[in-house]
Protein backbone atom coordinates (compact mmCIF):
# COMPACT_ATOMS: atom_id res chain seq x y z
CA UNK A 1 0.00 0.00 0.00
CA UNK A 2 2.80 2.41 0.96
CA UNK A 3 4.79 1.53 -2.17
CA UNK A 4 1.75 2.13 -4.40
CA UNK A 5 1.24 5.59 -2.86
CA UNK A 6 4.91 6.43 -3.34
CA UNK A 7 4.88 5.36 -7.01
CA UNK A 8 1.67 7.30 -7.61
CA UNK A 9 3.22 10.40 -6.02
CA UNK A 10 6.35 10.12 -8.18
CA UNK A 11 4.28 9.72 -11.36
CA UNK A 12 2.03 12.65 -10.47
CA UNK A 13 5.04 14.87 -9.75
CA UNK A 14 6.65 13.90 -13.08
CA UNK A 15 3.42 14.67 -14.93
CA UNK A 16 3.02 18.10 -13.33
CA UNK A 17 6.69 18.93 -13.98
CA UNK A 18 6.34 17.97 -17.67
CA UNK A 19 3.40 20.31 -18.40
CA UNK A 20 5.49 23.52 -18.74
CA UNK A 21 8.00 21.68 -20.96
CA UNK A 22 5.20 20.55 -23.26
CA UNK A 23 3.94 24.13 -23.56
CA UNK A 24 7.38 25.43 -24.54
CA UNK A 25 7.90 22.56 -26.98
CA UNK A 26 4.91 23.71 -29.05
CA UNK A 27 6.92 26.76 -30.13
CA UNK A 28 5.03 29.45 -28.26
CA UNK A 29 3.79 30.62 -24.97
CA UNK A 30 0.65 32.16 -23.60
CA UNK A 31 0.32 35.35 -21.68
CA UNK A 32 -2.66 37.29 -20.51
CA UNK A 33 -2.84 40.92 -21.58
CA UNK A 34 -5.15 43.80 -20.76
CA UNK A 35 -6.55 45.54 -23.82
CA UNK A 36 -8.50 48.77 -24.03
CA UNK A 37 -11.68 49.28 -26.03
CA UNK A 38 -11.93 53.06 -26.50
CA UNK A 39 -15.16 53.07 -28.48
CA UNK A 40 -13.06 53.12 -31.65
CA UNK A 41 -15.11 51.85 -34.55
CA UNK A 42 -14.15 51.01 -38.09
CA UNK A 43 -17.11 50.93 -40.47
CA UNK A 44 -16.66 49.17 -43.82
CA UNK A 45 -19.72 49.29 -46.07
CA UNK A 46 -21.95 49.49 -43.01
CA UNK A 47 -20.17 46.64 -41.17
CA UNK A 48 -18.73 47.71 -37.80
CA UNK A 49 -15.38 46.26 -36.73
CA UNK A 50 -14.26 47.02 -33.19
CA UNK A 51 -10.50 47.37 -32.80
CA UNK A 52 -8.70 47.31 -29.46
CA UNK A 53 -5.56 48.99 -28.17
CA UNK A 54 -2.62 47.39 -26.39
CA UNK A 55 0.58 49.22 -25.40
CA UNK A 56 -0.26 52.21 -27.58
CA UNK A 57 -0.98 50.19 -30.73
CA UNK A 58 -4.43 49.65 -32.21
CA UNK A 59 -5.19 46.11 -33.43
CA UNK A 60 -7.89 45.01 -35.86
CA UNK A 61 -9.25 41.45 -35.99
CA UNK A 62 -8.21 40.08 -39.39
CA UNK A 63 -11.20 37.80 -39.86
CA UNK A 64 -13.64 40.66 -39.15
CA UNK A 65 -11.80 42.91 -41.62
CA UNK A 66 -11.82 40.22 -44.33
CA UNK A 67 -15.51 39.51 -43.78
CA UNK A 68 -16.37 43.22 -43.87
CA UNK A 69 -14.36 43.82 -47.05
CA UNK A 70 -15.64 40.78 -48.91
CA UNK A 71 -19.06 40.20 -47.36
CA UNK A 72 -17.74 36.91 -46.00
CA UNK A 73 -16.88 35.71 -49.50
CA UNK A 74 -13.17 35.29 -48.74
CA UNK A 75 -12.55 32.54 -46.18
CA UNK A 76 -9.85 33.14 -43.59
CA UNK A 77 -7.85 30.16 -42.43
CA UNK A 78 -4.94 29.50 -40.08
CA UNK A 79 -2.10 27.06 -40.76
CA UNK A 80 -0.79 26.05 -37.32
CA UNK A 81 2.29 24.29 -38.72
CA UNK A 82 3.63 27.44 -40.43
CA UNK A 83 1.92 30.11 -38.28
CA UNK A 84 0.39 31.59 -41.41
CA UNK A 85 -2.97 33.29 -41.97
CA UNK A 86 -4.54 32.83 -45.39
CA UNK A 87 -7.32 34.90 -46.91
CA UNK A 88 -8.38 32.74 -49.83
CA UNK A 89 -8.90 34.46 -53.16
CA UNK A 90 -11.51 32.63 -55.22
Amino acid sequence: MLLRGFVLGVLLTALVAAIPVAAVATGGYKRTIDVVYNNIKLVIDGNVVEPFAYNGTTYLPLRAISNALTGGAKPVSWDQSTYTVYILHR
